[in-house]
C-alpha cells in the first residue's frame, strides 16, 4: 500500500474515533457543569431540580 492509501485509511479510522471522543468529552463536561450548578437550581419541592 502506498503512503497515500495509508493516509486515507488512517483518516477514515481516526475521524470517527475523534468525533466519538469529542462527543464523550462534551457530555462529561456538561455533566460536570450541571453537577456544579445543581445546588443553585433546587426549588422548594424537596430536592428536585427546577426545569
Amino acid at each position: 500500500m502506498s503512503w497515500i492509501g495509508t493516509t486515507i485509511l488512517a483518516a477514515l479510522v481516526l475521524a470517527p474515533a475523534y468525533l466519538i471522543g469529542r462527543r464523550i468529552c462534551e457530555r462529561v463536561r456538561a455533566a460536570r457543569w450541571r453537577r456544579i450548578r445543581e445546588p443553585r437550581c433546587y426549588g422548594d419541592e424537596g430536592g428536585h431540580p427546577v426545569t
